[in-house]
């Protein structure tokens, strides 16, 4: 461990003394196996981690959860509201689970306020609905706490990882699990609602899910898309950040990584206020020869660090080996393989109990698949599958996966919205980024602060020229911190668009 991370690790522990007490018991791989996971059943004979705590609600429901994650539960006449993970109403300054929970459950007999209430929340977090109707499950905006479920004769189960779910419902592999499956479609995630086993399914994201019948709603968008000018979405995102950020940094030990490309130079941007408490990290993974965008990265970090009076410490990994618990825990957490050494660096590297700040979701609001040339006005399962595999794949079970998407969602009615921005929110982030979590989640939660329904429906409301271009991102971060907009993205310099401070 480099001497910035072990000073690191003592200044948390001063002032955040519970991070490195984990008050969990048995082994590494025991505490790895579905970290930071849940699971819903209706029967308590459920197989999960034994450090697990239970709940029993709603008159029929248990939840087993890792005690890493927060639970909040409200119960008003039939009705029960549970909340967990990480979620924040700006808007009431609320961040406590059961807080969040005990203001949720008047909404629920009407279904319009409480989905509006639902989408100005931002976090990564998952809301169960317990009436005498059943149970209804509806995750964050992107789907980042993620749900994958089975319904079945003998028990109905929900839960964080597909293996889990799986174990529950004695289910066997499926087609999507073949070796040879992403290598023969070109792709790095499975499609909507696919998992490598049998009758286990992923929940996409802006649907609800009713656990006992299976059946889905979609819960966006439900009105008409209006143009939003980039400087007035702009503005409404450092407001809506700007409140979450201290409500975060009041409760946990805050890290962002640091590189030299857009993404993370818009987070630095809106992490001003509250950077002195923020540990900055670059991962520098010297086996690996680096492309060009890499090379920009730990030297831009670095540069800024210093310029900026940045708390920084650079992981520099020299060597892809990793432990055999540590990868056979990771493996069985997740059949998708990201970066596992980068997650091991996290694990050994960054206190467990620390909040990583994610900036993924940029290239949705940016309109990355128009960016890249395609073009489609109108989204059917063919040209998803085109766009999934990057136009070399034909698999038929691919096919069927969009097929089913499109049809399950209500896809094709998109109230205005660009199909193409919203086939990247739901598939693209919604399929892939989850598997990206799974593997971090042995070290430390994350959270996207753009990751609110809200923010994302003005973001995506902006005119396509200035999606295109980040205009509101760039507008935003340098209403907050001009001078980190001064230094190169990737190597080229990046003009900020005019804007009148009056839309602050």
């Amino acid at each position: 461990m480099t001497e910035s991370a072990i000073a690191a690790r003592q200044i948390w522990t001063q002032h955040f003394p519970q991070v490195e007490e984990e008050r969990l018991t048995g082994s590494m791989f025991e505490r790895m196996i579905y970290a930071r996971g849940y699971l819903f059943s209706d029967t308590r004979l459920a197989v999960v981690p034994s450090h697990w705590d239970k709940v029993w609600f709603g008159s029929k429901w248990y939840l087993h959860w890792d005690p890493r994650l927060e639970i909040g539960v409200a119960t008003q006449d039939s009705t029960t509201v549970l909340v967990l993970g990480v979620c924040l109403d700006t808007d009431r300054s609320i961040s406590r689970n059961d807080h969040l929970a005990r203001s949720l459950v008047p909404l629920v007999s009407d279904s319009r306020r409480f989905q509006d209430r639902i989408d100005q929340l931002a976090g990564r977090f998952l809301i169960a609905v317990a009436t005498p109707q059943g149970l209804l499950l509806q995750a964050d905006a992107t789907g980042q706490r993620q749900l994958f479920y089975s319904a079945r004769t003998l028990g109905r189960f929900a839960g964080s990882h597909p293996r889990l779910v799986a174990e529950q419902a004695e289910v066997v592999p499926s087609a999507f699990g073949a070796p040879d499956f992403f290598a023969r479609n070109g792709s790095d995630c499975f499609p909507p609602g696919a998992t490598p086993f049998e009758g286990v399914r992923h929940l996409s994201p802006n649907l609800s899910l009713q656990l006992e019948t299976g059946r889905l709603e979609r819960v966006f968008p439900r009105s008409d898309r209006i143009d939003v000018p980039a400087a007035d979405a702009a503005g409404r995102l450092v407001a809506a950040v700007g409140a979450q950020l201290p409500m975060l940094a009041a409760r946990w030990p805050l890290i962002t990584s640091l590189t030299g490309g857009f993404d993370s130079r818009i987070t630095l941007g809106l992490t001003r206020h509250i950077s002195p408490q923020m540990q900055y990290f670059t991962f520098d993974q010297l086996y690996r020869e680096k492309v060009e965008v890499n090379r920009h990265d730990t030297a831009t970090a670095e540069r800024l660090a210093q310029d900026l009076g940045l708390r920084h410490t650079t992981l520099r990994i020299s060597s892809p080996e990793l432990p055999a618990e540590y990868t056979r825990a990771v493996a069985r957490n997740s059949p998708v393989s990201h970066n596992r050494v980068v997650s091991w660096a996290y694990y050994t590297s960054l206190p467990k109990g620390a909040l990583h700040l994610r900036s993924n979701l940029y290239e949705t609001v940016r309109s990355v698949f128009r960016v890249n040339g395609i073009n489609h006005e109108r989204l059917g399962a063919q040209s998803m599958r085109a766009i999934y595999s990057r136009g070399r794949g034909e698999d038929p079970l691919v096919l069927e996966a969009f097929a089913r998407f499109i049809d399950e969602t209500g896809f094709s009615d998109s109230h205005g919205f660009d199909q193409l921005d919203l086939l990247h929110w739901e598939y693209r982030i919604g399929s892939w980024l989850p598997w990206v979590n799974i593997e971090s989640d042995i070290a430390h939660d994350v959270i996207i602060p753009i990751n609110s329904r809200r923010i994302l429906r003005d973001l995506l409301s902006v005119p396509l020229p200035d999606r295109k271009s980040g205009a509101a991102m760039l507008i935003a971060a340098h209403m907050v911190w001009p001078e980190v907009m001064g230094y190169a993205i990737n190597g080229v310099s990046r003009r900020v668009p005019t804007y009148s401070r009056s839309v602050l």
